[in-house]
């Protein structure tokens, strides 16, 4: 908890409040003797009763208590405000005003940068409106209840996800936390010091951090003085609406934080202590009302809590929700969430609720509520050392209490000087809570500040924030940390999005998928081990002049055959390459297999001549797959040690092969296929674990799709169209899946046999190798 103040600071403080309140006083006068000569006796006389004794207003909404003298604001020239501000309706709707122009003031500005607490909320609904979140009595990702993550689910659904809104739906909730203290106030002190006060608190440095800053916090604190005015009601009133009023609002009081179930437990413990104290006047008065009234509420307490102790029942989860419901602050969640640091109230706050504390004593006054509610501050900070910042919240009411008190008392003792002394304090208070705005606006989007709530985005970016991890939900891939978001280079971000729009408007153009992209035009090869034929054709590659160069891997041969298919020469390449895997053709049209035990490169001319061979790796690693980049580099897969190579392949003898690593969070899976596609996207085919991935230049996951899945022997190859989208061979539904640039799986096409290798013609035609009939098939694609 931060609670470094300068040691001058109140004695600053107090000698401004003297000077400030001694120049708005002689102001005042001033203003009287100026304006105010020629006020009406009779009205004068009438409110003389008035301004000798201010005692507390008890008055019923709609009534006109006098507590200000007349001339200063009640002149003819001067709207008669002071009497205005004295019906308590009027004053609660100021309060309210005020606290909710505070929340709104700048919403996007002040804090300038969004904190664990407020990301962990957004993200939480977005994954809610993606269809991802928890049950709306399910546990959120702090392990609270997520009803408050389906409120702002529901405000974005209809205004759009947007972080005024969201700003703006807990600001209204907890703006409404001023106005409930006040209708607690006026239960015990004046009107307008009850006003002050609440206006004071709504300014306070932890009421704005917790408003802004932490919305778990102020929803429980606005939560627990709903229930207490209701309870107030409910004692004052004897009836049985007001009752269940009370029980409802606990009931929702239990969903908004671990420290929600301390509040339902305090007020209860309240009650029950003064229900005892006062049982001589129960007596007389009929006790049945209040105990039955007492048992409702906590009747409908229960039932409340009844939804989301079976949601976890039903999720297995019995020792945690009894753990949640029956000892709250101790759960792990609580504990975490409570180091939040939160700052202590102005120094002059400060001082005004010791003199409102010192005034309670000397007078010996009784406010029972207040003190029932301090009861929960040793009771939590027993519960856990590390919860001092919730104890500070819980006791922020309580102490704005006793500023009413002392404004109360200042207001009694004005005397004959009352409009000066009133209007002085009228103008301080407003000064001061202007200036606590002030500062806690600096200090808030200070460097310090920011460094010391952790991790941080800077509310410039939330839309680049949510954008980015809307399209993490959309590959299934969940959240990430704000950690890893800052670590990410902007262009990896707007690629990832740009990425995630164009999937999602090649899905919404095509509606269903096709299974008719493209249909066969030619066929050539015949099984067999006769000269020009084929036992299990596993890859194909194609050269500048159409001629076809296919690996049998059984028969252990590269042959060629011409662009209409026929047979030109046939060799071994098993002296160099033992366990050929796939080939492909240079740039400088030469030929280059790899071993697959080996990882070996082997180049050769197209007739068959070796030119050379390269270990990519200084240890051997069995390789599935070779590719080559629209980036011009040579692309491996070692599917065993989960590793892709990069080699250029116009200097091959130049270095061993660079392995290509993914960003820190993921990794390959037993990789058989990778390429480079014109965008500089790295697509790479798992088949063992049914995806295919998209990767940056970074190495950071740009999407991952739901592929054919096959033993890493018999996994199809993949290729890269003239257009940049994908085509991959399924070997086991007998099919060639296209996906579009940005990895949106577009539809198919069936091929006869079991396709396993696939090469692209320049005019676009996709040829796949028949392992099983040991031939070769071209298909033409369809327009897009």
């Amino acid at each position: 908890m931060s609670t470094s103040q300068i040691a001058i600071a109140p004695f600053l403080n107090l000698l401004l409040f003297v000077l400030f309140v001694s120049g708005m006083g002689a102001g005042a006068r001033w203003l009287e003797r100026r304006f105010c000569q020629e006020e009406d006796r009779a009205e004068a006389v009438r409110d003389e009763a008035g301004t000798a004794s201010l005692q507390p207003s008890r008055a019923a909404f709609g009534t006109t208590p006098s507590r200000m003298r007349r001339p200063i604001m009640g002149s003819k020239r001067w709207p008669d405000f002071a009497h205005w501000l004295a019906v308590p309706v009027h004053a609660l709707w100021l309060v309210f005003g005020v606290t909710v122009a505070v929340q709104l003031l700048f919403i996007g500005r002040i804090p300038a940068a969004l904190n664990l607490m407020e990301l962990g909320f957004a993200g939480e609904t977005l994954k809610i409106l993606q269809g991802q979140g928890p049950g709306i009595f399910g546990l959120d990702w702090a392990g609270q209840p997520s009803w408050a993550s389906y409120l702002l689910a529901l405000a974005w659904q209809l205004f759009g996800a947007d972080l005024f809104i969201a700003r703006a739906v807990f600001g209204l909730i907890m703006a409404a936390a001023a106005p409930l203290l006040f209708l607690l106030l006026i239960r015990f002190v004046a009107v307008l010091p009850a006003m002050l006060a609440a206006i004071l608190f709504g300014f306070s440095q932890p009421w704005l951090q917790v408003s802004r800053q932490n919305w778990l916090f102020g929803v429980w604190l606005t939560l627990t003085l709903l229930a207490a005015w209701l309870l107030m009601r409910a004692l004052e009133r004897q009836q049985l609406r007001h009752w269940i009023f009370w029980g409802v609002s606990l009931g929702v009081l239990l969903y908004s934080y671990p420290f929600g179930r301390l509040s339902v437990l305090g007020l209860f413990l309240y009650l029950g202590g003064r229900l005892w104290l006062r049982r001589a006047q129960l007596e007389a008065m009929g006790w049945q009302n209040a105990l039955y009234g007492a048992a409702l509420a906590f009747l409908l307490c229960c039932l409340f809590a009844l939804p989301q102790l079976l949601s976890a029942l039903g999720q297995g989860q019995p020792i945690a929700i009894t753990k949640l419901l029956l000892v709250p602050a101790l759960s792990t969640a609580g504990q975490q969430a409570a180091q939040t640091q939160i700052r202590w109230p102005d120094p002059l706050s400060c001082l005004l609720g010791i003199a409102g504390l010192a005034t309670l004593v000397a007078q010996r006054r009784r406010v029972g509520l207040w003190w029932g509610l301090a009861l929960l501050v040793p009771l939590v900070a027993l519960l856990g050392g590390s919860l001092r910042g919730a104890a500070l919240l819980v006791a922020l009411p309580p102490f704005f209490g006793l500023v009413a008190i002392f404004l109360d008392r200042l207001w009694q003792r004005a005397g004959g000087q009352a409009a000066a002394v009133h209007t002085a304090v009228l103008g301080w208070i407003f000064v001061l809570a202007l200036a606590n705005f002030g500062f806690f606006s600096a200090w808030v989007n200070s460097a310090a500040a920011i460094a010391e709530a952790g991790p941080t985005v800077p509310t410039s970016d939330f839309y680049l924030w949510r954008d980015f991890q809307l399209a993490q939900l959309a590959e299934q891939q969940g959240l990430i940390s704000v950690q890893a978001f800052n670590d990410l280079p902007v262009a990896t971000i707007v690629e990832r999005i740009a990425l995630a729009r164009e999937a999602a408007g090649a899905l919404a153009g095509e509606g269903a998928l096709r299974n008719d992209l493209a249909t066969e035009v030619a066929t050539f090869g015949k099984g067999g081990d006769g000269v020009g034929q084929l036992r299990a054709p596993q890859a194909v590659a194609i050269d500048r002049a159409g001629n076809f160069y296919v690996l049998d891997v059984k028969r252990a041969l590269v042959l060629t055959f011409g662009p209409q298919g026929q047979p030109i020469t046939e060799w071994s390449p098993l002296a160099d390459c033992p366990h050929p895997q796939a080939l492909v053709i240079l740039p400088d049209q030469t030929l280059l297999l790899v071993d697959s035990d080996t990882g070996k490169l082997v180049q050769y001319d197209l007739a068959g001549k070796l030119l050379g061979s390269w270990q990519p790796l200084p240890q051997p690693g069995i390789v599935r797959g070779m590719n080559l980049g629209t980036d011009g580099q040579i692309y491996l897969a070692y599917t065993a040690r989960n590793q892709v190579v990069a080699l250029p392949a116009n200097a091959l003898a130049d270095g061993q092969g660079k392995a290509v690593t993914p960003a820190k969070g993921s990794e390959y899976s037993q990789p058989t296929s990778a390429t480079m596609s014109a965008r500089s996207i790295l697509f790479v085919y798992e088949p063992d674990s049914k995806r295919l991935r998209g990767y940056s230049a970074n190495g950071s996951v740009l999407f991952t799709r739901t592929a054919p899945g096959a033993s890493t022997l018999q996994a199809g190859a993949i290729a890269i169209l003239p257009d940049g989208r994908l085509a991959l061979a399924d070997s086991g539904q007998r099919q060639v899946l296209i996906y579009s640039a940005s990895g949106t799986l577009l539809g198919s096409f069936p091929v006869t046999g079991q396709p396993q290798g696939i090469a692209i013609t320049a005019d676009g035609h996709v040829v796949v190798t028949d392992r099983e009939g040991g031939q070769i098939r071209i298909y033409q694609l369809k327009t897009p």
